[in-house]
């Protein structure tokens, strides 16, 4: 019996001359012209060997296809997006011609490769889709579609942007290249969206730039402090919580903006007296949502019931929020401060002690508001939820540090996995850190050999590492 598909395509990529061989043939002549004859042959590999890993030429190409895969993945690590309403598939479309292109730079005979199978999966050949279906076109494609469709897009829309994203994709080697180069990322997915969606409104903000500062206070010698953030964007603080907390105070209360639910506003963002205070008129908690809603004075255009639904929260819209349980009573608020509609948009550790599927649902508001142009400034101690949804992190520490970084290059910095090592030197427990790639290499072992290892961990890096890292502060 012969190995697995992933363990042959293991033996593939370990056998660096017939990788390349295979590739160059199939990549330039598709499956069926592709000679495994003239493969054997320029490899120099020998057909016993060969016939013990693989039956026949079908599976020297899955085992192909796989590490094609396995390479794309390798890519799309750096750039991890949730994919959750039409803005974020315009901005995941994006970043997958971005991994394109990345694909190419390695080796562009994979773009030919892709448009190679593109054409095997037009064909319908049955005994390579289902490998073709573990694409990361494909996942991208499906996910994307399913969003689409719960969202009500006409269903012949959603086809066209599955059909166009596809071709974009397979066959980007065609499609997003001109004499100058690479066209623009984001003009590509843009043109996809806009011929998809022909009434979208793509998302062209202008950066203008506002600034909130602490200044410093007579009594506890506070530092003073500048944060400039974009309108338009999604901005998280991370560092010490009172320090959060008191920054994001000195931001300017929201305006309202002409939503269907703007009109939470009057109740949760209705103190504009003092311009230097962002505080909030609270939920009574001892009542039910909807008699919150209904009292206030300027109805919902749509009514209460119908704001409660948009929250997604027409189980509990009747229950007193005193007596609901801890993660659903958290919910409730946070997203209640969402839904306010004002701009800028403060929300305090918004993923703190809920669910998976309230954290989604919070993520969704948020993405939302955001791709309607609201400025959204978040803060908390989640680093990883707070990373997943942000457009930039900004670091805050008590000596006065502010560190602003794009949330793609802290992905890129820190996204992958290490390997924690604990070990004893001199009677003292000590660890190192090594990126997963490293292990099974000769830095690593050499690292290894006469150590008193305690420990070996997988891991990736916590919050307080990388703040820790970014900052030169502990964070407390």
């Amino acid at each position: 019996m012969k190995n697995t598909p992933i363990d042959r395509s293991y033996f593939l990529q370990n056998n660096p001359r017939l990788l390349e061989e295979t590739l160059g043939e199939f990549s330039s002549k598709g499956y069926e012209a592709a000679s495994l004859n003239e493969i054997l042959k320029r490899s120099a590999f020998n057909k016993g060997s060969f016939y013990y890993r693989f039956s026949e030429k079908m599976d020297l190409f899955i085992a192909l296809l796989e590490t094609l895969f396995a390479r794309h993945a390798e890519e799309l690590a750096a750039d991890r997006a949730t994919i959750l309403e039409k803005e974020s598939v315009r901005i995941t479309l994006k970043l997958m011609i971005s991994t394109m292109h990345r694909l190419w730079e390695r080796d562009r005979r994979y773009l030919d490769l892709y448009a190679r199978i593109d054409d095997e999966r037009i064909a319908d050949r049955s005994e390579i889709v289902h490998i073709i279906d573990r694409s990361p076109i494909e996942a991208f494609v499906v996910e994307s579609t399913v969003t689409l469709d719960a969202l009500g897009e006409n269903p012949e829309r959603t086809a066209l942007f599955a059909n166009l994203a596809r071709m974009v994709l397979y066959r980007i080697d065609e499609v997003g290249r001109n004499d100058r180069g690479w066209i623009d990322p984001a003009v590509l997915a843009d043109a996809v969206m806009n011929a998809a969606f022909v009434d979208l409104k793509t998302d062209h903000r202008p950066c203008d730039r506002e600034t909130a500062r602490i200044v410093a206070d007579s009594d506890d010698h506070r530092p003073t402090m500048e944060i400039e953030y974009f309108k338009g964007e999604i901005l998280a603080i991370f560092g010490p919580l009172d320090l959060a907390r008191t920054l994001t105070r000195r931001i300017p209360a929201g305006r309202r903006r002409p939503d269907s639910l703007a009109s939470l506003g009057a109740w949760l963002f209705a103190r504009e007296t003092d311009p230097e205070e962002n505080s909030r008129v609270p939920l009574r908690e001892e009542r039910t949502l909807r008699w919150n809603l209904k009292r206030v004075g300027e109805r919902p255009v749509n009514g209460e019931d119908d704001l409660v639904d948009e929250l997604g929260l027409a189980d509990v819209g009747d229950i007193r929020i005193d007596r609901l349980p801890d993660a659903m009573r958290r919910f409730v608020r946070t997203a209640a401060t969402i839904a306010s509609g004002s701009d800028p948009l403060v929300v305090e550790e918004p993923f703190e002690g809920i669910g998976d599927p309230e954290r989604k649902r919070i993520c969704q508001m948020l993405l939302k508001r955001r791709g309607n142009g609201i400025t959204i400034i978040l803060y908390g101690t989640d680093f990883e939820s707070l990373m997943g949804v942000a457009d930039r992190i900004a670091f805050i520490g008590r000596s006065g540090t502010v560190k602003t970084v794009p949330a793609a290059e802290l992905n890129a910095r820190y996204g992958d996995r290490v390997i924690v090592v604990g070990y004893r030197d001199r009677g003292f427990s000590r660890q190192a850190r090594f990126p997963a790639a490293m292990v099974g290499g000769s830095d690593f072992a050499t690292f290894l050999k006469g150590k008193d290892v305690e420990s070996l961990e997988t891991r990736t890096m916590s919050g307080a590492e990388i703040y820790r890292i970014e900052t030169g502060e502990d964070l407390s």
